[in-house]
């Protein structure tokens, strides 16, 4: 057989997509179908199976799930380009590589429930998943989780593995920084609803601000970019406190940035806390203080959670939530409450 009419073959091979686009399921389940059959439901398993032998897919040949192991993972992430996120995968890639695997990188910026053929697809040709701050229902993961070992990261489901940040511990040592210097009002800026993150962050500033007598609201949701701390310092203009806290580094940058544009100094006027401890949050102006946690870290001990799936053969480990301790790394951008200063 020539090259070319060996590369022709190949090309019409059929696979899990395929079937899963003639019998109107999704390719996980397909998948499931040959690997996991007491999963699907009885009458949806005789159709997959037979659209797959009418067009002539062979399981054997193509399973992900057979004794051949791909040796490979995926990483889902909300934003591929924000430095935290980057700081998480190295972590990730670098225990995967010591441990003989390869990693598939997926931006999931705007992948939920309703628009999951990504992480679907990937799932038929990684042997786990790690999931960074999904937005995702508890639901769709747990199903999710039946199908291919799982860990999450700052999101905790239960059944499923997790690596999370103690946010009382950082939100605690934030809210006192601030009322130290002064501050009895804080406005958060959060980022879109249904963010794990956002919601512990902001039931520990309830709790802590309750605790001092402090005054504490937020702003509507927004992106948790430059644009996004730009557009929440608009809001944060018309109803101005003394303090701020953003959901992270770069929302709070951008704050700073719209601030500063029409007159208002930090920390000045208002000071300015960001979460994450991003490289630039240091050579920023005036530099930002933050709260830290090790990203690197999490990506290992995600990864190592990942890995102890795979080596059970994905049975059950139990519910391990893993929490990381986050410190406060104070800088110029707060300062004593302005009628202090006077």
């Amino acid at each position: 057989m020539s090259s070319k009419s060996k590369s022709s073959s190949e090309t019409k091979r059929v696979t899990i997509y395929d079937v899963a686009r003639e019998a109107g399921v999704a390719p996980s389940t397909v998948s499931r179908t040959f690997s996991r059959p007491g999963r699907v439901n009885a009458e949806t398993a005789a159709r997959v199976r037979k659209v797959a032998e009418k067009i002539g897919y062979c399981a054997a040949a193509n399973s992900f799930t057979s004794a051949q192991s791909t040796q490979l993972i995926a990483v889902a992430v909300p934003d591929i380009a924000n430095p935290s996120c980057i700081e998480i995968i190295k972590g990730i890639r670098h225990e995967a590589l010591a441990a003989g695997y390869s990693t598939i990188l997926l931006d999931a910026t705007e992948i939920d429930d309703q628009n999951s053929e990504t992480l679907e697809q990937s799932m038929g040709l990684a042997e786990g998943l790690i999931l960074v701050s999904p937005h995702l229902s508890q639901e769709t993961i747990q199903a999710m989780a039946k199908q291919r070992p799982i860990v999450t990261v700052n999101y905790e489901v239960p059944g499923v593995p997790a690596v999370i940040n103690d946010a009382h511990q950082g939100i605690s040592e934030m809210v006192t920084h601030l009322y130290n210097l002064g501050h009895r009002s804080i406005t958060f800026l959060p980022e879109p609803n249904r963010s794990y993150d956002d919601a512990q962050r902001w039931q520990a500033l309830l709790e802590q601000c309750s605790r001092k007598k402090m005054t504490i609201r937020h702003t509507h949701p927004l992106r948790p970019t430059v644009a996004g701390g730009a557009a929440a310092a608009r809001e944060w203009m018309q109803r101005r406190t003394s303090a701020v806290i953003a959901h992270n580094d770069l929302m709070a940058m951008g704050f700073m940035i719209a601030v500063k544009s029409v007159g208002i100094e930090v920390p000045r006027d208002v000071s300015v806390v960001g979460t994450d401890n991003i490289f630039m949050s240091a050579l920023f102006t005036p530099a930002l203080t933050t709260v830290t946690t090790s990203r690197n870290t999490q990506g290992k001990l995600a990864f190592n959670q990942l890995l102890e799936q795979l080596r059970h053969q994905h049975r059950d480990t139990g519910h391990l939530t893993t929490s990381i301790a986050m410190k406060l790394v104070e800088r110029d951008s707060t300062a004593q409450v302005p009628s202090l200063h006077r």
